[in-house]
């Protein structure tokens, strides 16, 4: 009898072991988890706030935008909204941190903001620095036009003969995709996509070359404007890392991307599509800001 006795207390002894091991062992992992996603009650996004659709500033909070927290005004547009939707996922809030295009990486780098959702293609090149999501949306390219010029009528890329184009510094654009347009005259890149418009406008550019969404915020913001799209073999030979965008998260914090992949993983492409053309539609009025401008 004793010695079954010990048996059992031995053997309850073992169970209880295991199961308080199993319990801390199942609260390491989520604390793990929980210390690595390290967001707090506020995810910091960073963008430029100058790439409509995408993103862009304006001076009041309608149709949903957002207060930019280290300078005035407010923040709006696709980018915005996704990032509201990633927050309302997390159920925490979203922070717009406003900084300029060439630095967001570094911001990530230096841990002041938490993503970079910014409207900017996940390129092998930036992926020894930071860490991508899978793409928030996808894209093309066009070719956006003066609706009266010649070239308005164009169908493909060899279309834009002595035609003067330009895109934007330092992109996959200017250094790539002019170069297979035949005959056209490269114009100087420009950093700012309004800096293209307003040099369409005022006849410095026949035409630039940008995201199918840009075009479509241009068009939709400047009558005049008209946007060239290509049928399958006509247009721009690309690789597919240049046709998506996806938002970037600084290295060692796997588990943020895996979350924010999760949560990408349930909004529709329909859904996706309808935010961008909402964020067209809600652009501001740039027009006759363009045609004041030399």
């Amino acid at each position: 009898m004793k010695k079954i006795s010990l048996l059992l207390l031995v053997g309850l002894a073992l169970m209880t072991l295991v199961f308080v091991s199993a319990c801390h062992g199942d609260s390491g992992v989520v604390q793990e988890e929980e210390e690595s996603l390290n967001l707090g009650d506020t995810l910091r996004v960073g963008m430029d706030c100058d790439y409509p659709p995408y993103n862009w500033a304006q001076e009041d909070d309608s149709n949903g935008a957002v207060a930019i927290s280290n300078e005035s005004g407010f923040a709006n547009g696709y980018d915005v909204q996704m990032a509201l939707l990633i927050g309302k996922a997390l159920d925490i809030d979203v922070e717009i941190v406003k900084i300029e295009r060439g630095k967001l990486i570094a911001a990530l780098e230096d841990g002041d903001i938490d993503v970079m959702i910014a409207g900017v293609n996940p390129l092998e090149s930036r992926a020894d620095k930071i860490d991508f999501t899978e793409s928030y949306y996808d894209s093309e390219y066009v070719v956006v036009v003066m609706k009266d010029g010649d070239y308005a009528a164009a169908t493909a890329i060899d279309d834009f003969e002595n035609a003067r184009l330009t895109a934007e510094t330092g992109s996959y654009i200017y250094d790539s995709l002019l170069s297979q347009m035949e005959g056209v005259d490269i114009a100087d890149s420009l950093t700012y996509h309004m800096d293209m418009r307003v040099a369409l406008a005022h006849n410095v550019i026949d035409g630039y070359v940008t995201s199918l969404a840009e075009g479509m915020s241009a068009t939709k913001a400047h009558s005049d404007f008209a946007m060239v799209t290509f049928n399958d073999g006509a247009g721009f030979e690309t690789d597919d890392e240049y046709a998506t965008v996806a938002m970037g998260v600084a290295k060692g914090r796997g588990i943020l991307v895996e979350t924010l992949n999760d949560i990408l993983d349930d909004i529709s492409v329909s859904d996706r599509n309808a935010l961008m053309i909402d964020a067209i539609y809600h652009q501001p009025d740039e027009e006759e800001e363009v045609e004041e401008e030399v």
